[in-house]
């Protein structure tokens, strides 16, 4: 008889002599193959505390190992809401098909919420706004999965007083402690045109073929000074002929 190692049961070997003279005798030996090692309980993680995320369905997460049976169930010990955050503990037992029974296995599965909040920013991005204003934030609109309030803080304002660009940055924060970040850009600008008040008289008389002195303009800005803005001044005063009588425009 053939022996299969590999499969469990019993099988029967038989052993037989003849001799010279045709005697013949016969013995036979039972032999049983058994499966004597204890399975082992895992989690599918590897790890024997696992995180779950609340309001949804525990499928209990765990895997009974085993050198010869397959898709042993394990038997679980411990009641687990998933719809309550919390710490839940749970025991695992598991018998293979041999009767060999697996080491006790103890889990804790953490029932929180994983997923980060939402946060949309509302209004325009990226948002322009005047020098020396106000800055009315349009906020941002946030939501979250399970928790009815979520915490919105709000960094990197804007200076009002100085044209730049800024970044706004708006973080999203749970009851779990999951966040979810959003920025906009605020350009701080000065959209007001300056002013220019001409010095002297207007109509300015000038005597023929003497040297011209211009009186000069003032400019009045809401941001830049007048000395600023007096290296940027254009004047066009090409259409003056100051040998010849008559009325020319200076255009600044």
């Amino acid at each position: 008889g053939v022996v299969d190692t590999t499969t469990l049961g019993t099988y029967l070997v038989t052993y037989s002599i003849t001799d010279q003279f045709g005697f013949n005798t016969t013995k036979h030996r039972k032999v049983v193959v058994m499966d004597t090692t204890l399975p082992s309980i895992v989690t599918n993680a590897g790890t024997s505390t696992i995180t779950h995320q609340v309001g949804t369905p525990y499928m209990d997460p765990i895997t009974v190992l085993d050198n010869y049976w397959k898709n042993i169930t394990p038997v679980r010990t411990g009641v687990i809401n998933p719809s309550i955050p919390g710490s839940y503990s749970l025991i695992y037992n598991a018998t293979d098909g041999s009767g060999n029974v697996a080491p006790t296995y103890y889990v804790t599965v953490v029932v929180k919420d994983l997923v980060p909040p939402t946060i949309k920013l509302k209004g325009e991005d990226p948002l322009t706004v005047d020098v020396y204003t106000s800055f009315n934030d349009p906020g941002v609109e946030t939501g979250d999965n399970y928790y009815p309030n979520v915490t919105t803080v709000r960094t990197g304002l804007p200076s009002m007083n100085l044209l730049g660009n800024y970044m706004v940055t708006y973080t999203a924060t749970d009851g779990a402690g999951n966040t979810a970040t959003v920025t906009r850009l605020v350009k701080v600008v000065d959209r007001i045109a300056p002013e220019i008040e001409i010095l002297g008289n207007n109509p300015f008389e000038h005597i023929r073929f003497k040297p011209y002195v211009d009186p000069g303009v003032k400019i009045k800005d809401n941001y830049y000074s007048n000395v600023d803005l007096q290296s940027l001044l254009e004047v066009d005063m090409s259409k003056v002929v100051l040998s010849s009588p008559g009325y020319y425009y200076f255009i600044y």
